[in-house]
Parts: structure tokens; sequence; C-alpha cells
């Protein structure tokens, strides 16, 4: 008789990208052999923390990760994150990139390596075999948003880019220094 086994996959970033763009595969194949656009809800934050998927950082925080993982997705507290992500998901379900937010403490998120802001967002309307695409954009003031399409531009706001449907999603990664909203000192170019 076979012997079951349990195996857990995980997936590490040796080193994270100043600019990190997350590509979402929106097309499954039916058994017939006809293509598909999947329409499913993906849920993704403004702030995006990657500490637990930094190898650096992942063996002080793994088992933090793996419970979180347990919560978000529902799976076993010893299947990771990208094992659950792997297996088949129904068109119908919401796959959050991230969990619910928590209320923000400053000196915490200050202490987390790899955080990202949110800077743009490309959406493609229509089916798989023809549309468009459109996109958000964060303003270089970083406080304002663009909706950007062919012959239009007009602003938009955070939660209207957030309810987006996504097919591509571009973070910019943060300093610490601008977690905790100041910036470092202007250099003359004369040493102190």
């Amino acid at each position: 008789m076979p012997q079951k086994n349990t195996f857990t996959r995980t997936l590490t970033i040796g080193k994270m990208p100043a600019l990190l763009c997350l590509h979402l595969q929106r097309t499954v194949w039916l058994n017939s052999g006809t293509p598909l656009k999947r329409h499913d809800l993906v849920e993704f934050p403004e702030l995006l923390h990657m500490d637990r998927y930094s190898l650096r950082r992942q063996t002080s925080s793994r088992r933090a990760g793996l419970q979180r993982s347990k919560l978000l997705l529902g799976g076993s507290a010893g299947e990771s994150l990208a094992s659950q992500a792997s297996r088949s998901i129904p068109i119908t379900s919401n796959i959050p990139l991230q969990p619910p937010p928590t209320p923000k403490r400053t000196r915490q998120v200050s202490l987390e390596e790899n955080v990202y802001k949110l800077h743009a967002v490309i959406v493609h309307l229509g089916d798989v075999f023809s549309g468009h695409f459109i996109t958000y954009r964060r303003a270089p003031n970083g406080r304002q948003w663009f909706f950007t399409s062919d012959s239009c531009v007009r602003r938009a706001s955070l939660e209207e880019v957030l309810a987006a449907s996504p097919y591509m999603i571009f973070y910019e990664r943060l300093r610490a220094h601008s977690l905790e909203g100041n910036r470092p000192p202007c250099s003359s170019g004369k040493a102190a």
C-alpha cells in the first residue's frame, strides 16, 4: 500500500526589486480547447507587505505567514500560500493578494523592509478574443490617481482603482523614511 506524504512548496524572493509587477493570468482553457477569460474579483491593497516572501525574512516570520495564509485561503497550517494558490480555483471565487488590512501602527510598519505602494493598474476590458486596455496611474505627487484610455484622461479615486479588475498591478518599493512620513534631509553637496 502506498505511503501518503505531505509536502510544502514555498516561494521566496532573494532580493526584492524596486518595482514589482504582478501579471494575473486571466485566461483558462476549457477541456474542449476553448479559451475563456476569468472575471474573478482580485483584492489588492494600496500598501503591499512582502516581508514574508523575502528569503532573508522568511525564517523569522514563517509561522506567522502560514497562519495568515490559513486564514486567508482556508488551507491547512502546513500548506504554503503558493501551493494553495496553485490549486484549481472556481471562476467565481475571490482571490485576495493580501489579508484584510489591520489598523496601522507607525512603529510596526516602519520596521518592515519590503513595503510597496500601489503605483499603477492595467485593466483589460473585453473577452479573450478582443478588448481594450485602460490604465489607472498614480500622479507624480503621489496623492492623485488618473484613469487613462485612448482618448480620455480623467481623475480617479483610490476607491475606484482598488475596485478595478486588474490584469497587471505595479507596485513601487518604499523606503523606511517614506513609511514614517519623514523625508531624508536634503543634501547640499557639502560634507557635514
